[in-house]
């Protein structure tokens, strides 16, 4: 337990790199007009950005097992960041997620109303034509014999 502790957090096996194609984008976009960075420097931030969320997944999955849940929650990953100094980005990150939650409702509802939405410029009357003389196409194929219409 010992040589754990000394080896320290980066002694955990990661569960997973992230990509380096969207860790260098990160880093190229928060980056000033006109100043690039090399490929190490986004290889660097990779490890430091694994590091962090391989930090934030410990304290969290602490605090779940803490309450003897099985799930980690927003809850618990808000206090994972006040555990390891970052509670003055929860309020945002509260706000940020409560948006996102709201919108997802909304956004499922049209999608689905998507699905059964008349083709453009096709009035109902025609749709139901259309459909009826699919169907007597579909039945007459079935049958071996020609459709009436």
């Amino acid at each position: 337990m010992a040589d754990e502790v000394a080896a320290g957090p980066s002694s955990r096996p990661s569960a997973a790199e992230l990509p380096f194609g969207p860790v260098s984008q990160l880093v190229s976009d928060v980056l000033p007009p006109g100043v690039t960075a090399g490929s190490d420097v986004a290889r660097l931030m990779q490890g430091y950005l694994g590091e962090f969320l391989d930090l934030m997944t410990a304290q969290a999955n602490e605090r779940a097992e803490a309450e003897n849940k099985n799930t980690i929650s927003e809850a618990h990953m808000l206090g994972a960041l006040n555990d390891l100094g970052f509670g003055h980005q929860t309020a945002s990150l509260s706000a940020s997620a409560s948006a996102s939650a709201d919108s997802a409702p909304s956004m499922k509802r049209q999608k689905k109303g998507k699905r059964g939405a008349l083709p453009p410029g096709m009035t109902e009357e025609e749709s139901l034509r259309l459909q009826q003389e699919l169907f007597a196409q579909a039945k007459a194929a079935m049958t071996g014999s020609t459709p009436v219409l």
